[in-house]
Parts: structure tokens; C-alpha cells; sequence
């Protein structure tokens, strides 16, 4: 897992039995964690960033 400015990097890692179902056990794994968050009503919040700015008048 990274936080970087616009979002947070997760990882995930899993073992299957056969090589040749990696496409359909990734796609049933992400379907997943889709309808769980869905279910959830799970939102990410935007991030905000403020820039603040001094000026200096003479």
C-alpha cells in the first residue's frame, strides 16, 4: 500500500491452483471487491489540496 497525492495504491495477492484460470479468478476477485464496496455504499473522498500564497508588497 503507497499514499500518493490523488489516491491510495493497494495490493493484493493470491494463489490459484491452475495458471491457466488466472484471467477468470482475477476477474471473479475484482468483480468481488466491486459488489462488496457497492453493497457498502464504500465512497472515496476526493482529496483537496490548498495552496496558500504570501505576497510580499514594497
Amino acid at each position: 500500500m503507497s499514499y500518493n497525492n490523488f489516491y491510495i495504491n493497494y495490493g493484493l495477492k493470491f494463489f490459484i491452483n491452475d495458471f491457466e484460470d488466472q484471467i477468470l479468478v482475477k476477474d471473479k476477485i475484482i468483480t468481488e471487491i466491486y459488489e462488496m464496496a457497492k453493497a457498502n455504499e464504500l465512497t472515496i473522498p476526493y482529496p483537496i489540496q490548498e495552496l496558500h500564497l504570501k505576497h510580499n508588497y514594497e
